[in-house]
């Protein structure tokens, strides 16, 4: 019976596990008559004025190629179940700029909740946590989601319109 009860415990822990995948946010987005050089230039603009340092954030920087690589941070901070206080989201973000076309992709998301010696880092994956030993997490996750939205829909609006340099 113990062996039953032991089998029926690990297999519940463990079942998040086994289905959970990392989240990842990709799209592919079509913007009429604008030149890999100009889609190039308005996400450099974006991270630029998105970031406190693009120097710091970028890790790729390849015009030839129309590719950049970022690592970003976006913060949420608010009374939550698992704790009182500010939450990063680390992320990375590829764009990938072509003529008339870009690709985002946004991937390696981790929520950092700062304790007393260091923080506690939780990935974001595709399952949502239920239950009991989910209290907290689910809302973690919604909001680290929900700050990653807010990231990409002022990607799209600022890949949408001309740059400053395009229009002076």
């Amino acid at each position: 019976m113990k062996k039953v009860v032991l089998f029926l415990a690990i297999l519940f822990f463990n079942t998040n596990c086994i289905k959970a995948q990392n989240l990842k946010y990709e799209e592919i987005i079509k913007v009429d008559s604008s030149l890999k050089s100009e889609l190039y230039s308005r996400a450099k603009e974006w991270i630029v004025h998105t970031f406190n340092s693009a120097k710091d954030v970028i890790q790729l920087d390849d015009s030839n190629n129309g590719e950049v690589i970022a690592k970003g941070i976006s913060t949420f901070s608010g009374n939550l179940k698992a704790g009182t206080g500010s939450h990063n989201v680390n992320f990375i973000l590829t764009i990938l700029v072509k003529d008339n076309r870009y690709k985002y992709i946004v991937s390696d998301i981790i929520d950092k909740h700062p304790v007393q010696n260091g923080s506690i880092d939780t990935p974001i994956d595709s399952t949502l946590v239920t239950g009991f030993w989910g209290i907290g997490k689910k809302e973690i996750q919604l909001k680290s989601m929900d700050a990653i939205q807010q990231i990409i829909h002022s990607l799209k609006f600022s890949m949408s319109k001309k740059s400053v340099s395009d229009s002076f």
